[in-house]
């Protein structure tokens, strides 16, 4: 994914990833005429000539080297160098940009222009040198100055959040050191963002950035932590953070991408706010920052924000593709992916991936199912067996079971194992999900308040609303969800927003994943709500989506879905 082509290491004007690795043409041609004046030294003059040309050999073999790294697997034979780097080199393995040992090379190149310059000097004398290398320089002057792309970085002068953990700290006398989540394992570039807002206000970060990872910091700091991705924060590991002198928790949530949590991003700001040993401290946009506190508070803390009932399900598997044993794969055009897997013999099992969470009202299991028999669900968490359950199937058309994920104590690495028990069961997907979750019958609104979806921006909590700036925010699918079943049936989707710009600014686009693009919704300024009906064939979960297009700020309420009539599958 991040090997550029070797053409572009003399591809004009190239962009994005191919820009990273050019060299163009001039500093090779500088380095060829050096080595061909080398070779012609040996008729005039034998003494360190062989010394000489052994070190411009190995400076080339240094630089070939470079360049075949940069270029990744793109690389000669298939890129085996990269590959024998990563195996005698583990570190390297973590370096997913090929491209970052190009800052190798300038130092590498200025030592052969330098070994290049004194033989042209001594083939040619200082004039037709001097002359020969500014010719030189002025082409790749010009050859890397067509290269680059000025362009503006916007950054904050001030973040409110960080300055109140600042503040706080330094008013208790202490040096300001905080845990920012969401945690990564050390290696995700996101991370330079809270490395530039901690430098504004002499914050200490307990996680950060690096290219390469120190066993001691996943062993230490991500693996008793990463569960506060998910808002778990149990007292042992509180206790560790104060021991540590650390006493303040910021999160942001405009990078909380699905990999950090199977749960939207409002699912861990609740369980923070609940937290009886976090205070709520301040909140500036998109982060969010609590004080740790030594002993529970006696009286609940308030709500800043609507409490979503339902959290939304960021976590599927579909069975066909699982690890299993025996089981035979289908295909059915309402089944996920349009294939299923039937087990139908004592020895048959599937288990699901395995994906981390943490303990959470009504965590479970939901399982689509079709056939007649029995299956007996185990739940795995580390590998280890947590809750059995016995799930009877009765039925030719494909139904939602639920499964509880019952008996997990703290964060852990979760799966699901079906196995057969009796009969034919056809198994065509698992979702993992929590809270409550009841599809709206016919006639009946569901209001789904947008901080409670998936989604970018901030919330503003007074207003109960998620903003999208134009100038930050990016051009994406920012704003979606719930992810979860909804019968078949006729539907009609309302999205509730507001924008200061002019009517009819295209905003972006509402659509239900899965859809034909000619039923996407333009959402425009001055309609105050965008509405989308489609037709739902399946009781496969639904994910409504808002591209957001950058034309405008804009703030987004809710969506609201009505079940408009009942449909046969």
């Amino acid at each position: 994914m991040f090997s550029p082509l070797k053409r572009a290491l003399v591809l004009w004007r190239a962009g994005g990833l191919q820009g990273q690795v050019f060299v163009g043409f001039a500093a090779p041609l500088a380095l060829i005429a050096g080595g061909v004046a080398l070779i012609g030294r040996r008729r005039r003059e034998a003494a360190g000539w062989g010394r000489a040309l052994v070190t411009y050999a190995v400076l080339g073999l240094v630089l070939a080297g470079i360049v075949a790294l940069a270029v990744g697997t793109n690389g000669p034979c298939g890129g085996r160098l990269l590959k024998a780097a990563r195996r005698l080199v583990p570190p390297y393995a973590m370096v997913r940009q090929t491209a970052k040992i190009f800052c190798l090379l300038p130092s590498f190149l200025a030592l052969g222009g330098a070994l290049a310059a004194a033989e042209l000097r001594a083939r040619f004398g200082p004039r037709r040198t001097a002359v020969l290398l500014a010719a030189l320089l002025a082409a790749a002057a010009v050859e890397m100055g067509a290269q680059v792309r000025t362009t503006v970085c916007l950054l904050d002068n001030e973040q409110g959040a960080y300055r109140a953990v600042a503040d706080d700290a330094r008013r208790a006398g202490s040096i300001p050191r905080a845990l920012v989540l969401p945690i990564w394992p050390g290696n995700d570039a996101s991370s330079s963002l809270y490395e530039y807002y901690v430098q504004l206000y002499g914050i200490r970060m307990l996680n950060g950035y690096s290219p390469t990872v120190s066993r001691a910091y996943i062993r230490d700091v991500y693996e008793p932590l990463r569960g506060a991705n998910q808002g778990w924060l149990p007292d042992g590991a509180l206790d560790d953070l104060l021991q540590r002198d650390i006493r303040y928790v910021l999160l942001h949530e405009n990078l909380f991408p699905e990999k950090v949590s199977p749960f939207p991003v409002m699912t861990t700001l609740d369980r923070l706010r609940e937290h009886p040993r976090l205070d709520f401290l301040s909140h500036a946009e998109a982060v969010w920052a609590f004080r740790i506190r030594a002993a529970p508070r006696t009286q609940a803390a308030a709500r800043p924000w609507p409490g979503c009932a339902a959290t939304g399900c960021a976590r599927r598997w579909e069975m066909e593709d699982c690890e299993r044993h025996g089981g035979r794969a289908g295909r059915a055009g309402d089944a996920g992916g349009r294939a299923y897997l039937a087990l139908a013999r004592p020895d048959e099992w599937v288990r699901t991936r395995p994906t981390r969470v943490a303990p959470i009202g009504r965590l479970r299991w939901l399982v689509r199912l079709r056939g007649e028999g029995t299956l007996t669900a185990v739940t795995l968490a580390d590998d280890g067996p947590i809750a059995t359950a016995v799930v009877a199937v009765a039925t030719n058309r494909w139904q939602w079971r639920e499964i509880p994920l019952a008996g997990l104590t703290n964060c852990a690495s979760v799966a699901l194992r079906l196995s057969h028990s009796a009969g034919q069961v056809a198994a065509d997907a698992v979702l993992l999900t929590a809270g409550d979750w009841r599809e709206p019958a016919v006639g009946e609104r569901l209001a789904l308040p947008a901080p409670c979806l998936f989604h970018g921006g901030y919330t503003d909590p007074d207003r109960k609303r998620v903003v999208l700036r134009a100038a930050t925010d990016p051009y994406a699918a920012i704003l979606y969800g719930p992810k979860l079943p909804f019968a078949p049936g006729r539907y009609a989707a309302e999205l509730r927003f507001d924008s200061s710009a002019a009517p009819g600014t295209d905003l972006g686009r509402l659509y239900v994943e899965g859809q034909d693009e000619q039923d996407w919704v333009v959402v425009a300024a001055g309609q105050g709500s965008a509405r989308l009906e489609w037709e739902q064939r399946t009781n496969l979960p639904l994910n409504l989506v808002f591209v957001y297009l950058r034309n405008a700020d804009m703030a987004i309420e809710k969506i609201t879905i009505e079940r408009l009539a009942a449909v046969e599958p």
